[in-house]
């Protein structure tokens, strides 16, 4: 750290590309305080969050190897799926994902207390193809 605790910027033509990204990327995204249509602003959050996981999974991935730890076979082997995308497939809605027992449907990936669930995709679809066994219109006792 430099005098005064502030970290020094880390220089590399990747880091300078990074700066370069974010400053175009702030430019580029003025108009959303003007956005009015709330339809549109809810797909461009939602394609955002997609950006958004695929960027910590990459910090993750990256983090991982720089601490020489196995790779995770949810991350490498299978997508994950967020809740909206889980709800789709099953035909519900994402309020009733999130009521329904932690253990109902296989393949449940939180990497933290209180952090973003996700769903493996092989699992739910194979869970899916399966009938949905206590799934929707069943009982879950």
């Amino acid at each position: 750290m430099a005098a005064g605790g502030e970290a020094q910027p880390i220089e590399s033509p990747a880091a300078d590309q990074a700066r370069a990204y974010l400053r175009d990327l702030e430019e580029r995204t003025a108009w959303i305080d003007a956005l009015g249509d709330v339809t549109l602003l809810a797909s461009v959050v939602y394609a955002s969050s997609t950006v958004l996981r695929r960027l910590c999974l990459r910090l993750q991935a990256m983090s991982d190897e720089a601490l020489n730890v196995p790779p995770s076979p949810t991350l490498n082997e299978d997508k994950l799926l967020m809740a909206q995308e889980v709800a789709a497939l099953m035909k519900v809605s994402v309020s009733w994902l999130h009521h329904q027992p932690t253990d109902l449907i296989p393949g449940r990936v939180q990497h933290r207390k209180h952090g973003t669930v996700y769903w493996r995709e092989g699992a739910v679809r194979q869970w899916i193809a399966a009938g949905c066994p206590k799934g929707p219109g069943r009982s879950i006792a």
